[in-house]
């Protein structure tokens, strides 16, 4: 996966973590938010959960 295509999909997870919250947001919201099919987010991602700690690292807020 190309470093933009990670970086889109992580854009779409906080985009998509703002909107439905953490959890109501799945890993089919964020692919779709980011216009990639599911399996590609979880082609670096193994789990929602570790893809939105990602999110929020790369908005500058640390995970707790």
């Amino acid at each position: 996966m190309s470093d933009q295509t990670k970086e889109r999909i992580v854009d779409a997870a906080y985009r998509a973590l703002v909107r439905h919250g953490y959890h109501e947001t799945s890993m089919n919201d964020i692919a779709a938010e980011a216009g990639v099919a599911p399996g590609l987010a979880h082609y670096n991602f193994y789990t929602t959960a570790e893809l939105l700690v990602a999110a929020r690292e790369h908005c500058g807020q640390p995970a707790r």
